[in-house]
Order: structure tokens, then C-alpha cells, then sequence
């Protein structure tokens, strides 16, 4: 008897979910800059995507520091996608002959 394969199951991910790490275009040097959340800071409530977020680059050490009580989702295809903190492009983005696929990190 053939054993059943494992079937995928949705996580169910919202985009809160993949905010702990973004990458983005970096104001110094336009190489890939990181936005973390700081270190020890949980956000108002214990709500981490409202937890204080720090812009780093490797490439040229630039460095910003930003509360995360504000988030600004891009909505509508008019401009570049952007990071809801510091409003940089994101790193990962390709054109596509339907539109532009972005993600905010590799995960």
C-alpha cells in the first residue's frame, strides 16, 4: 500500500508577517540596506510589527532609527513599492511583462 504524501497547508500568512526583516534600497549608497526591528523592543501591546525599527547597510554604514507606531502600506500600482517605515524601494523586485513581483525579504 502506498503511503500518503504530505499535502500542503496554507499558513495563513498576512504581510505583518514578514516584517521582521526587509530589504531595502539604501539612502548612502543605494546598495541592499536592512530594516530590523530593534532589539528588546515588542511594539505597544506587545504587537511587534508597531516595534521600533533601525535602517542598516553594510556596504556604506548608514544608519536611521524610526518608531514603528506609523506604517504606510503602498496601495495601487502608480509608483515604486515601498518599505511601510522609512518609504525606501524595496531590494527585490523584478519586472514582469504582467507588472512588478516584489518581496520585502527572501523568506
Amino acid at each position: 500500500m502506498d503511503t500518503p504524501t504530505a499535502r500542503f497547508r496554507e499558513p495563513r500568512s498576512t504581510v505583518y508577517d514578514f516584517l521582521d526583516l526587509v530589504l531595502v534600497r539604501c539612502p548612502g549608497c543605494a546598495g541592499a540596506a536592512r530594516v530590523v526591528r530593534v532589539p528588546g523592543d515588542e511594539g505597544p501591546g506587545g504587537r511587534r510589527p508597531f516595534a521600533a525599527r533601525r535602517l542598516v547597510c553594510g556596504g556604506c554604514g548608514a544608519s536611521r532609527k524610526r518608531d514603528g507606531t506609523r506604517l504606510t502600506f503602498p496601495c495601487g500600482a502608480a509608483g515604486p513599492v515601498t518599505d511601510p517605515y522609512f518609504g525606501r524601494p524595496l531590494w527585490l523586485r523584478a519586472e514582469t511583462r504582467h507588472g512588478t513581483l516584489w518581496a520585502y525579504n527572501g523568506v
